[in-house]
């Protein structure tokens, strides 16, 4: 008789048990891992719009707004919310009865060019603020210290602008509220 070649039944119910094991014990890790990753992104993402949005603001020599996409209190801030909540001449009126200042064209021009959307995971959350926007004037300043924390399984990201428009960004640990 020949020689066998390859495996048995047994020998092959056994390695793939192995394989089994190991890919549950890996699985909840590669979930936390793709997590972190998702908000490691959303930190990264938020500075680079913050950066835009002062850059923005200088260039146009004028009020620049930057949001993020969620807050504490409302999972689905848009632009327009964003242009409502921090651009005055947005929603200024004028005269008895009230009519808008601005055209339509003139508020679409606003939403393109003055208003930025830190666009973040829907697995991410805006822990707390210190405001819903963040409001730069025409020399890329801003008007008081503002923070935005970021958080996603207990894993946290403060972001900090100061008076001056310089962003700092710190990683932390925790409970996300």
């Amino acid at each position: 008789m020949g020689t066998n070649r390859g495996f048995t039944l047994i020998e092959l119910m056994v390695t793939l048990s192995i394989v089994v094991i190991i890919t549950i014990m890996a699985a909840p890790s590669f979930g936390n891992m793709m997590t972190r990753q998702k908000l490691d992104t959303s930190a990264r993402d938020f500075m680079a719009v913050l950066n835009q949005g002062r850059s923005q603001a200088t260039v146009l020599r004028s009020t620049v707004a930057v949001c993020p996409s969620k807050l504490a209190t409302d999972a689905n801030f848009t632009k327009d919310k964003c242009a409502q909540a921090a651009i005055p001449e947005y929603t200024a009126t004028s005269g008895l009865p009230p009519v808008a200042s601005l055209t339509p064209a003139q508020k679409a021009e606003i939403l393109n060019n003055r208003v930025f959307l830190v666009d973040l995971d829907p697995k991410i959350n805006v822990e707390s603020t210190s405001a819903s926007f963040i409001l730069f004037n025409a020399t890329g300043g801003i008007a008081a210290e503002k923070n935005f924390k970021i958080c996603s399984s207990g894993n946290k990201y403060s972001i900090t602008i100061t008076r001056l428009g310089n962003l700092t960004q710190a990683k932390s640990t925790g409970v996300c509220i």
